[in-house]
């Protein structure tokens, strides 16, 4: 079985028999890492296992850590009520939080939908740049934002 060989600093060092890497591995005192199982040939690295499964808990509970913050906001909302909820979308932004809007839909056939996401689309980008993931439904749109950065 050949396999692909990533040594420390990320440099290829080709493809090779799964004996031969072990070897490789041996001499350098260093440890076989699978980093994706899913290709083929398979990639594994040289490195330290015990610091790799250390890095990979930290990064876990980096993810953990992450607070998100959920908002719905329904097409027929009063100016009012939709001006507060912007102002909560922008606070949780300047906190670095992740939003996720609910946008739920009053009439389900109404052109006017679109004009109300547009509308709360460019109201948030008025103050932020960032990454949307937006998820489409019969019934409503989601809006997931991600790195936000406030604009000077």
């Amino acid at each position: 079985m050949f396999i692909k060989l990533i040594d420390l600093n990320g440099v290829f060092l080709g493809t090779l028999k799964i004996e031969d890497a072990i070897k490789e591995a041996k001499k350098r005192n260093l440890d076989l890492i699978n980093v994706n199982n899913n290709t083929n040939p398979k990639i594994y690295r040289l490195g330290n296992y015990k610091k790799y499964l250390f890095d990979k808990k930290k990064n876990i509970k980096k993810i953990k850590n992450i607070k998100k913050k959920e908002i719905k906001i329904k097409t027929s909302i009063c100016e009012y009520d939709y001006k507060t909820k912007i102002k909560k979308i922008h606070n949780f932004l300047n906190k670095k939080f992740i939003v996720k809007i609910f946008i739920i839909f009053f009439n389900k056939k109404n052109n006017n939908n679109k004009k109300f996401f547009k509308k709360l689309d460019d109201d948030i980008s008025k103050k932020f740049n960032f990454n949307k993931n937006i998820i489409f439904n019969e019934k409503n749109i989601i809006i997931n934002i991600l790195n936000s950065v406030k604009k000077n």
